[in-house]
């Protein structure tokens, strides 16, 4: 038995050397090194996103570009995908490392405490080591997969600041049809107070004073409308902000901000938007991904190696104690790799074609929605240039005419009615042109409150 205590030694430095021996090997077992990039993963913190809303609350009233960066520093979904970026950024890491070296140790049970026989082991530490090309091309693929993450959460933006834009419209366009009707309610008054003068000289009739209360019944009716859509509206803009339903929000400015400038030429559009979108540089990253996958079923052609140490007792010879191995498989089913190379080149094929759909799309996009905004453009400057002071100018007439040579109340009435649809067509008219705007912005890929064609503001 005084031999074990030397077995057990000799034991430890075969540990020692086989280590040694794999050491060169895994040294080379480092992270590659990626440039600093992905920006889209930054952050706003919570203390600076609630001073922004804090100070969008405390505004006098509200304005686009406020709300739309409150709404993208807060909304959950944003940093849900930052979330799911940064998981897709973590995975290049992890498939480019050698894979753990592997320890064996095994012994013989009944040497132990046997007078006949010394004590019987074996230690074996082994690593794999895949082909040249095949971390490195693991590693391209992850890093492409990262990419389209990446881009999704621009998209999202897009997405959210189109979103909140269009939303900003309508609480606009609410709160100036309530103004409008405010206005035109005490303008029927007005005609009210003027019909009972009328009336009580004689040169009116009492019909009158009731066709007055009818379009008063009438406002109030809308207003109730309005009153109900702009709390909707308000609920669904704070929910956007990740805020309660029920928080309060300044009320929109009288003047909604767009300009009607024409945008540039759907050519020069189509070539912002080619370089812009984030849709397009997800496929192109789609590609990459499909070929670094190609690639990489190519490279399962040839062996991954193994390299062995090992030390064993089991023979008295110290050159037969020591033993150093290679290990590789024999690609001997080749039906399996050639479905696999197959199969990627597959799939980079169809994410090829992809991209030219993409790219098709979204040229159409631009073109269409540019189209829409010239439409919206001609539509505004009717209403703004034409009908709204046509409608004033009958409302002028007919309540001269009822004032001077008996003309028909209903007339006076009727032109006060045609000049409020026309005003509000007008309110609707702008928000479009607005919306329209936005729309456009998302087509070209810039968000709605920063969007610099054609005049936006």
């Amino acid at each position: 038995m005084t031999h074990l205590p030397v077995r057990v030694s000799r034991a430890h430095s075969a540990a020692a050397v086989i280590w040694t021996l794999l050491a060169a090997g895994c040294a080379g077992n480092q992270p590659v090194q990626r440039p600093a990039r992905y920006s889209a993963s930054a952050t706003v913190s919570p203390t600076r996103a609630s001073a922004q809303t804090a100070a969008l609350r405390r505004a006098k009233s509200l304005s686009r570009k406020s709300l739309v960066s409150a709404v993208l520093a807060r909304n959950p979904e944003i940093e849900s995908v930052r979330q799911a970026y940064a998981a897709a950024r973590a995975r290049p890491a992890q498939v480019s490392s050698l894979p753990d070296p592997m320890l064996m140790y095994e012994f013989a049970p009944l040497s132990i405490g046997s007078s006949d026989a010394p004590y019987g082991q074996t230690v074996k530490l082994s690593q794999r080591f895949p082909w040249p090309g095949k971390l490195s091309g693991d590693e391209e693929r992850a890093q492409a997969e990262a990419e389209v993450v990446e881009q999704r959460v621009e998209i999202t933006r897009l997405d959210l600041a189109k979103a909140a834009s269009t939303l900003y419209d309508d609480y606009w366009l609410v709160g100036r049809a309530l103004e409008t009707n405010a206005e035109h309610r005490a303008h029927l008054k007005n005609l009210g107070e003027a019909a009972r003068a009328m009336y009580a000289v004689g040169r009116g009739q009492a019909r009158d004073q009731v066709s007055v209360e009818v379009e008063l019944v009438q406002l109030e009716r809308q207003d109730l409308v309005l009153k109900s859509d702009q709390e909707s509206l308000r609920a669904r803009l704070n929910v956007l902000m990740h805020e309660p339903p029920d928080a309060l929000l300044p009320k929109p400015p009288r003047k909604l901000d767009v300009v009607a400038d024409a945008p540039p030429s759907s050519a020069q559009l189509q070539r912002i938007a080619l370089g812009n979108r984030a849709e397009l540089h997800a496929v192109d990253a789609e590609v990459r991904a499909a070929e670094a996958a190609g690639k990489a079923a190519e490279r399962q052609y040839y062996p991954d190696i193994t390299v062995s140490g090992t030390y064993t007792s089991m023979f008295r010879m110290t050159e037969h104690q020591w033993m150093l191995g290679v290990e590789l498989p024999l690609p001997i089913a080749q039906g399996p790799r050639d479905g696999a190379v197959d199969e990627a080149n597959a799939r980079a094929a169809s994410a090829r074609g992809r991209v030219k759909q993409v790219a098709d799309r979204l040229r159409l996009e631009v073109d269409e929605e540019r189209r829409r905004l010239i439409q919206a453009i001609a539509v505004a400057k009717l209403f703004e240039q034409r009908l709204v002071p046509v409608a004033k100018q009958q409302v002028s007439v007919t309540l001269g005419g009822y004032q001077t040579s008996g003309t028909d109340f209903s007339d006076v009435i009727l032109a006060e009615s045609k000049l409020r649809d026309i005003q509000l067509a007008e309110l609707r008219a702008w928000a479009d042109l607005s919306k329209r705007r936005a729309q456009l912005c998302r087509a070209v890929g810039q968000p709605a409150h920063e969007c610099k064609l054609g005049g936006g503001k």
